[in-house]
């Protein structure tokens, strides 16, 4: 009877421990997806002033408030920029556009603030992990759900034995 009780807890512990693995990954998912939903404003505000540059004389030298209104009313972006953390701030540095927090489309010229660098290698780190750790996290949830439905029947064959007995 302990040999029983006992199999279902250990499965239950490793399913639990699959699920905090998986919330943790959710979380840098998020995060990347921010970090993405960034680098794509920042190529969008870059085509928007190449395309007004081409069109005036004078060049967009700098990226503000100001410039963002003055790319709307002249229907090279379409609305303002919705940021995807509150922490984002874009500004312009020659012809790049960056973000003061999430930094610029290529990290090593305009590199990430410092309180988000570390994040930002965590992400490129977790983009090379995530199929092996998904694949890993699926094969050992199958094993445990198999297992747990093989348990199961024979429980249930015990106890039809066992009423057939009596």
């Amino acid at each position: 009877m302990k040999n029983i009780l006992l199999k279902p807890v250990i499965i239950l512990f490793i399913l639990l421990f699959c699920i905090c693995d998986t919330a943790s990954a959710l979380t840098k998912s998020r995060t990347e997806a921010r970090y993405k939903a960034c680098l794509s404003n920042q190529r969008v505000i870059v085509n928007a002033i190449e395309m007004y540059n081409m069109d005036h004389k004078t060049a967009i030298d700098k990226y503000d408030e100001d410039t963002e209104n003055l790319l709307i009313r002249e229907n090279y972006l379409k609305a303002k920029t919705q940021k995807p953390e509150q922490k984002c701030e874009y500004k312009m540095n020659g012809h790049d556009v960056y973000c003061e927090y999430h930094g610029g489309m290529d990290p090593e010229k305009l590199k990430p603030s410092p309180e988000f660098a570390e994040t930002l290698k965590d992400i490129l780190q977790y983009r090379k992990n995530k199929m092996y750790e998904y694949a890993s996290q699926i094969i050992i949830l199958l094993a445990a759900w198999i297992w747990l439905i093989s348990l199961l029947v024979k429980v249930f064959s015990k106890s039809k034995k066992s009423k057939e007995t009596n």
